[in-house]
């Protein structure tokens, strides 16, 4: 990818009660998922850092992984569009996110997902073996926040995917329909956040299209 010099990134990491986290682990990535560039969160949990000006493929942002929080994802990350990241963790984490127009049918994006839970993680007596076929966590519409550039974005459906993969194991997936009806402006960000029906977990994600 193309460089242009350097550029600072700010931001600022939390739980989803309002709760800054110190010493969170924040990794901007390549598409290989090896960091660059990475830092930690202050006491406030405010970081900055000097990186690269380029699309990373991810930035990965924890505290205390697997053990109490999963992580925030922010996919195809541009820090020309995102300077500024906010990052919430909890126990979910939205994983593999991808976002597409409807145009020319109805206006509309449509979202594809990975959710992951922590908790149906730690209740699986053989994680490593089983993990991926059934960590996903149970979600419906009402419990699904979206912005489309800041913006709260209407949801107009909710579908549940299951992702093959070999010996007919599958990942949990979800496609979310968001409407784009009275969106004048060029889509540049989306943020999606989640909370699962039966764990209570929270996971937020967001992506930079």
């Amino acid at each position: 990818m193309l460089q242009y010099g350097k550029i600072i990134v700010k931001g600022i990491v939390s739980d989803f009660e309002g709760n800054f986290l110190e010493d969170a682990d924040v990794h901007f990535q390549d598409e290989n998922f090896s960091s660059l560039f990475s830092t930690k969160s202050d006491k406030s949990g405010k970081f900055e850092i000097s990186i690269d000006n380029r699309v990373y493929n991810s930035v990965f942002i924890c505290k205390d992984y697997s053990t109490k929080n999963l992580e925030y994802w922010h996919w195809n990350f541009n820090p020309m569009t995102s300077p500024i990241i906010e990052a919430k963790i909890d126990g979910l984490e939205l994983y593999g996110m991808k976002a597409w127009t409807t145009l020319p049918a109805y206006p509309g994006l449509i979202v594809y997902f990975r959710p992951m839970s922590l908790k149906k993680y730690k209740s699986l007596e053989q994680p490593d073996k089983n993990r991926a076929a059934i960590i996903y966590p149970e979600l419906n519409e009402k419990n699904i926040k979206a912005k489309i550039n800041g913006n709260p974005s209407q949801i107009l459906g909710l579908n549940f995917v299951k992702e093959f993969m070999e010996n007919e194991k599958f990942m949990g997936a979800y496609l979310l329909h968001l409407s784009t009806k009275n969106i004048t402006d060029e889509i540049k960000t989306l943020s999606v956040q989640i909370q699962a029906t039966k764990t209570n977990e929270r996971g937020l994600g967001c992506i930079d299209l």
